[in-house]
């Protein structure tokens, strides 16, 4: 498995041909496998991505991990010295049970774009729980999505 963390490179140019509105466009995130493979190098859309996790439900009609991910919400973009930075809530599945290994942030609105990657520095599992993705500050330092 290969995953390499960080800002997509083609997300980059698209930013400067100004392909993407983050706070309007709808932002996801997908989770990968240790037995997946996705890099910040490319791949350019969530469909070149391999080994997205699957998670079952808890059996009480909660839909568990759906392919695709999340939707993230309450997207800001700001300025935080001399970078620019993205923010939103944390990203949470509840009642589930799946191991994940890395995610994805792409852009649903714009042909599932490829934004960044992350590794998680290795399996993460939960078993009919929640599983959160705590988003660091807006900072020029710790953004999740940051341009420097």
């Amino acid at each position: 498995m290969a995953i390499t963390s960080g800002i997509n490179i083609i997300f980059k140019k698209d930013v400067m041909l100004e392909q993407h509105n983050l706070p309007s466009d709808t932002l996801k995130i997908a989770l990968v496998s240790s037995s997946g493979s996705a890099s910040n190098g490319g791949p350019n859309t969530l469909a070149s991505i391999s080994g997205e996790i699957s998670g079952t439900s808890d059996g009480t009609g909660n839909s568990g991990y759906v392919t695709g991910g999340t939707t993230v919400s309450n997207v800001t973009v700001s300025n935080v010295s001399s970078s620019g930075v993205v923010d939103f809530d944390d990203v949470q599945w509840t009642s589930v049970t799946f191991t994940a290994r890395g995610a994805v942030m792409y852009n649903a609105t714009n042909s599932n774009k490829v934004i960044a990657v992350y590794d998680f520095g290795g399996d993460k599992a939960v078993t009919n729980g929640t599983f959160q993705l705590t988003i660091p500050s807006a900072t020029s330092a710790a953004a999740i999505v940051r341009l420097n």
